[in-house]
């Protein structure tokens, strides 16, 4: 007998959020040589979420998965800053508990 196996009530994932994008060193030249910094911020990454759905049942869809934020755009020279990642939204099923097992930094 076979069955089919596509149920899954406990899966392990790993979610980082997006990394913010890097700032500008820049420096605008006036008259007379006069140097004033003007370089701008990078932006901020993407967080990940996570909501409910009561059309979900089970984590199967979840069980090798790997969550990332997107990233934020680099700063440019004249006061431009980067753009801010994309926040991303996971669906899961109604009554899914999340626990942070481990913080790891990279």
């Amino acid at each position: 007998m076979q069955y089919d196996q596509k149920f899954a009530d406990k899966v392990n994932v790993q979610v980082v959020g997006g990394h913010g994008g890097h700032g500008c060193h820049s420096h605008s030249r006036e008259n007379y040589g006069t140097k004033i910094p003007d370089g701008g911020s990078g932006g901020k990454g993407g967080d990940v979420y996570f909501r409910a759905s009561a059309r979900l049942n089970n984590l199967y869809d979840l069980r090798r998965a790997h969550f990332k934020g997107n990233m934020g755009t680099s700063g440019k020279g004249d006061k431009n800053h980067g753009t801010d990642g994309k926040d991303i939204h996971y669906t899961v099923p109604l009554g899914t508990e999340i626990f942070e097992i481990k913080h790891q930094t990279t």
